[in-house]
């Protein structure tokens, strides 16, 4: 958990491969939260069913409000990062999306705005908030790429190389 209140600052989750990246930004304080949560490549739906998957999404929220980001009013971008054999093994649900998608469900129900993006994971690929103009930026190889602004919130869902 990664928090930064500065407009100077930014925050990094490096080498996202597999996994769900929450990025949170209150508008209002000019603040930012980001978790970086690590997804197995191998498994099932069934991993996250049930107490076990609810107990993670209460962990986020929790920590993003115990980290003192205030979640009503705030806008968040979750990003699955899903490598190309958690699509081949885990056919149209891998668990980064499924997991993605409760993220983003428990921080709409905590008053935030939240949007779910997928991107394809790599070693490579890093996501990158910027508070300054509240923008969620995916780094890697053959440069960066805009996900969204937080602050206009206009979210693409980009899948570059």
């Amino acid at each position: 958990m990664q928090v930064a209140s500065d407009p100077g600052e930014g925050l990094l989750a490096p080498g996202v491969r597999s996994g769900v990246v929450v990025c949170a930004y209150q508008p209002v304080e000019r603040a930012g939260a980001m978790m970086h949560l690590a997804v197995p490549v191998e498994g099932t739906e069934s991993a996250l069913a049930g107490a076990e998957g609810r107990a993670v999404t209460e962990m986020v929220v929790r920590g993003l409000t115990d980290a003192g980001c205030c979640l009503s009013g705030a806008r968040a971008a979750v990003i699955a990062c899903v490598p190309d054999e958690a699509m081949e093994r885990q056919s149209r649900r891998p668990l980064a999306r499924v997991l993605g998608t409760r993220i983003s469900l428990a921080l709409r129900r905590a008053g935030a705005r939240a949007r779910l993006l997928e991107i394809p994971g790599g070693r490579d690929k890093s996501v990158f908030l910027t508070l300054a103009h509240g923008e969620v930026n995916l780094l890697h190889a053959g440069g960066a790429t805009c996900l969204a602004r937080l602050i206009e919130w206009v979210g693409r869902r980009p899948v570059p190389p």
